[in-house]
């Protein structure tokens, strides 16, 4: 353990200055913490008129909904992956080719900037997030410690999924000198299909069907089906198999992509 800390103090360095500089304008944090939680109350107001008079839609009542959702945009302020843009920005302003010559790993020092933001926005979040765990014990939802140590579990591999999914788009700029809007559809795809705002089980059986056999709701939903009790027993198992499969199923393709980004700049550098 020591060792592995000597070998990346580097990388847990610029996650302190990231989280230093991002804690360092008072009134703009101030300013998100009450946006996040105008956000939330967006939501509760939104499946309020949803459910209406109905307890209970697809075997998930309205007090388990109001906590996927809420939890739901909490984990979206946490996931402010900038990966993409930032590797975009390098290649336009032409830095791309000093980063690659650097005696670092390109890859944990990108993840490390990333890393150092989702804390920034976890502390954000502590309010919206002790709010809802007020909520849940008030209403007394049914959720269990073990539920919440899975959810968490998952939530980690949700991340490195996202995280490698918006490494491999922003390498995809060192071919073409510019993202355009491939990120922007991304962002859209991610947000219709992996039931960050509504969960898939609303939408026709035929999306849902085509979305098993993309990453995809492996971001949002089964976490935060795993947390409201929507799975249970073997297919918690199976949905947890299915995101480590994908986890590496990406890092394998974002790793090649890299490999072919060093060879590239290697060859237009001389």
């Amino acid at each position: 353990m020591i060792d592995y800390i000597k070998r990346n103090k580097l990388y847990f360095f610029n996650t302190k200055i990231v989280l230093m500089e991002e804690m360092e304008f008072e009134f703009d944090f101030i300013l998100s913490v009450i946006l996040t939680c105008a956000n939330i109350l967006f939501f509760i107001f939104f499946w309020s008129c949803v459910y209406g008079i109905e307890t209970i839609i697809d075997g998930v009542g309205f007090e388990k909904m109001i906590v996927y959702s809420v939890t739901s945009n909490i984990i979206t302020e946490l996931f402010e992956i900038e990966v993409a843009q930032r590797i975009n920005g390098s290649v336009k302003s032409g830095n791309i080719a000093y980063l690659f010559v650097k005696p670092i790993n390109l890859k944990s020092y990108w993840l490390s900037i990333d890393l150092g933001i989702t804390m920034v926005n976890l502390i954000r979040c502590l309010i919206p997030i002790g709010l809802m765990v007020i909520y849940s014990i008030v209403i007394k939802v049914d959720i269990s410690c073990f539920q919440v140590i899975l959810f968490l579990f998952s939530t980690v591999f949700s991340y490195l999924i996202l995280w490698k999914i918006s490494l491999a788009i922003g390498l995809i700029s060192i071919w073409y000198n510019e993202l355009g809007t491939i990120e922007q559809l991304k962002e859209i795809i991610v947000l219709m299909l992996s039931g960050s705002f509504v969960p898939l089980w609303f939408f026709p059986k035929w999306i849902q069907i085509l979305s098993n056999f993309l990453p995809f709701q492996y971001i949002y939903q089964v976490p935060l089906g795993i947390l409201i009790g929507k799975y249970t027993g073997t297919e918690i198992i199976a949905k947890i198999i299915y995101q480590i499969v994908w986890y590496v199923f990406l890092k394998i393709i974002s790793d090649k992509m890299y490999s072919r980004a060093c060879n590239k700049i290697s060859v237009q550098g001389g």
